[in-house]
């Protein structure tokens, strides 16, 4: 994952999107203020579903149960 400052991201902000939704990149833009990851939406998508799969109670045991 490539780390750009908030001023670097701003300045190539097109080829950033273009380049995160067309080859999957993930970039991490820092500021005085802290850090975000700008990423894929498929990607972003996955991880929110994933999350929520995880965190429904009991099917992890059901899917151990299965197998």
């Amino acid at each position: 994952m490539k780390t750009l400052t908030a001023e670097e991201a701003q300045h190539h902000l097109f080829s950033l999107i273009e380049c995160a939704a067309l080859d999957n990149q993930q970039y991490r833009i820092t500021s005085e203020k802290g850090a975000v990851i700008m990423l894929p939406e498929e990607t972003y998508d996955n991880l929110m579903v994933t999350l929520e799969l995880l965190s429904t109670p009991g099917l992890m045991e059901s899917i151990r149960k299965v197998q």
